[in-house]
């Protein structure tokens, strides 16, 4: 039963990530010269890449963030409620909260981060494209630890690593230097923040999709 009821969070969470994917969309811009005939274009940030000022609708994803992360996480306790389990999502659902009023109250009173460049990690607190991937990450291990989960444990810690990844390197600069031929300085369409959220998408999605097969071949097996 622990199987068939964590697939649906990875599948809501999936969901919600994918549709918000053409939020993502930048205005196309190219090569910008700079001193010397260089270009430049950046590629890290301790704030994380996905900043939601240089987007096409920076307003959307914030209003679409503030309506679908808790949305998620009502179908989420609605679901475990059904299946009698609603005390297993209670710490998740507590940590997500939290996670959620830091971010906000960081951001309504304009934190720049720890004065020690070793602890400027944390700046990711503050609210940005990238934050949800993060909230749901925490969640889904503190899910794991009250599901008693391992395969979900595993899965969280390897989506976690993706999240932080996906917040502060930009997908051009991170395929470009896997060896593809990509020039990181040009997206005429500017998608170069569209992998940084349809990757988790996808891996959300696929682990729902595994956990839900494995749990009914294992139900048929306990027949």
């Amino acid at each position: 039963m622990t199987i068939r009821r964590y697939w649906f969070v990875l599948t809501v969470f999936g969901i919600v990530t994918a549709v918000s994917v053409p939020l993502y969309l930048k205005p196309g811009k190219g090569c910008h010269p700079m001193a010397g005939g260089a270009c430049g274009t950046p590629v890290s940030s301790p704030e994380g890449l996905l900043g939601v000022y240089d987007l096409a609708h920076p307003g959307l994803v914030k209003l679409y963030w503030l309506l679908a992360l808790p949305l998620a996480l009502l179908a989420m306790a609605l679901y475990y409620r059904r299946a009698g389990a609603l005390r297993r999502l209670g710490i998740p659902l507590a940590l997500a909260a939290a996670l959620v009023v830091l971010s906000a109250a960081l951001t309504l009173r304009g934190w720049n981060g720890f004065r020690s460049t070793r602890l400027e990690p944390f700046y990711l607190a503050v609210f940005h494209g990238g934050t949800p991937l993060l909230v749901m990450a925490f969640v889904l291990l503190a899910l794991a630890l009250t599901e008693r989960s391992v395969t979900l444990l595993t899965f969280a810690f390897m989506f976690l690593g993706v999240a932080i990844v996906a917040n502060i390197y930009d997908s051009f600069f991170l395929l470009h230097s896997s060896g593809l031929p990509l020039d990181e300085s040009q997206d005429p369409h500017g998608l170069r923040q569209v992998p940084n959220i349809a990757v988790p998408s996808a891996l959300l999605i696929l682990g729902g999709a595994a956990a839900f097969l494995l749990g009914r071949r294992r139900g048929r097996m306990g027949r």
